[in-house]
């Protein structure tokens, strides 16, 4: 007879420990941001620990997951608290967090780090989804409404506004002792102001968005400076790009 499941006996069980706990990554790293472990919990409970990572209790809402196998695939959103403003910062830095990852993961409590049964490895399959798109947001809460990564009916291709001569990372900003960055990976010494004019104060370092302005930076040497830091550049447009159609 073939040994239980323990993760299927205690969603049979109503014993200490069988409480179902929901944990949510938002993956923001391909957007040049971070990533945030939540679950569905009063502001300032305790950490909570699964497989080594730790998930912070926030109050949220999560609606729309449960799929039959038939009809089209779910559509989940997330209702989450915007605690002091980090939700709605995630929103404005990172486009709308558009295209980033969110994976659910559900276990039990009894599975949880520092548990007498601890296990990392009992959780149920992973459900992944992407950011499809910004829903209703105000002080409190914000809302994301997912899609599933195999979604994509109405989906034009590319996926996004294409602009040849504008880089659309987010540049650094001078706070009057130092840089804070954002998605924008440059990190150096060299200085320009939007018109790509070279300068040696760094509150007045302003990108273009140009091609210009990336190549100034990276590569110096090609305008009397140096020395040269990347080749190629990691400029976020579309500078081979051009209108045209196809031939009917």
């Amino acid at each position: 007879m073939p040994t239980p499941n323990p993760l299927e006996q205690t969603a049979a069980s109503l014993a200490p420990g069988s409480q179902f706990i929901e944990l949510f990554t938002i993956d923001l790293t391909d957007l040049g941001g971070p990533v945030w472990n939540i679950t569905p919990g009063p502001i300032g409970a305790n950490l909570v620990s699964f497989n080594g990572t730790f998930y912070v209790p926030v109050p949220f809402e999560a609606q729309g997951f449960e799929y039959s196998g038939q009809g089209p695939l779910p559509t989940p959103t997330l209702k989450v608290s915007n605690v002091n403003n980090y939700g709605m910062g995630l929103l404005i830095t990172y486009k709308d967090m558009l295209g980033a990852t969110v994976i659910r993961r559900r276990t039990y409590a009894k599975f949880l780090d520092g548990k007498p049964d601890a296990d990392g490895t009992m959780a149920g399959t992973p459900d992944i989804f992407r950011v499809e798109r910004k829903g209703p947001c105000d002080k409190t809460y914000i809302t994301i409404e997912l899609a599933s990564p195999l979604d994509l009916q109405g989906r034009m291709i590319p996926y996004g506004v294409v602009l040849r001569d504008v880089c659309r990372f987010k540049y650094r900003t001078w706070n009057g002792s130092g840089f804070n960055y954002f998605t924008c990976p440059y990190a150096g010494a060299v200085y320009a102001d939007i018109s790509d004019n070279f300068v040696t104060d760094p509150s007045a370092d302003v990108c273009s968005h140009r091609l210009t302005g990336c190549d100034k930076r990276y590569n110096p040497s090609n305008y009397g400076g140096g020395p040269d830091t990347a080749n190629p550049l990691p400029f976020d447009g579309f500078p081979g790009s051009q209108v045209g159609q196809f031939a009917g």
